[in-house]
């Protein structure tokens, strides 16, 4: 399929249907193919007002790449994992953590 103004204007035609579906939907998906997109995507959705997002990259062989992006306006968040899975994208663009690692020490001391 051809969209004039290439993949970001599909999905940015996308994201402005999930704005009128809100959460009819739980999750709304797109890969794109070319990784200059994805930034551009992620400040519509911003824009948008939608604070839960997703960026992975798909790895096919030793050139190919394709990056996944999805959204949800709902309130469940995938693990980090799934969600920041770019290491290529600058972290402004990659959503906020939803975990967190904390170490405690349950050590315990004796009082004499």
């Amino acid at each position: 399929m051809v969209t004039p103004g290439g993949e970001v204007a599909f999905v940015s035609k996308m994201l402005e249907e999930s704005i009128q579906l809100r959460e009819r939907v739980q999750w709304y998906t797109s890969m794109l193919g070319k990784l200059s997109s994805v930034p551009v995507v992620v400040d519509k959705l911003r824009q948008a007002g939608c604070t839960n997002w997703a960026v992975a990259e798909l790895v096919q062989g030793s050139k190919t790449r394709r990056w996944v992006l999805g959204w949800s306006w709902g309130d469940l968040r995938p693990s980090v994992a799934v969600s920041r899975g770019v290491g290529s994208l600058e972290r402004k663009f990659l959503p906020f953590p939803s975990e967190f690692v904390v170490q405690v020490c349950l050590c315990m001391r004796m009082r004499g």
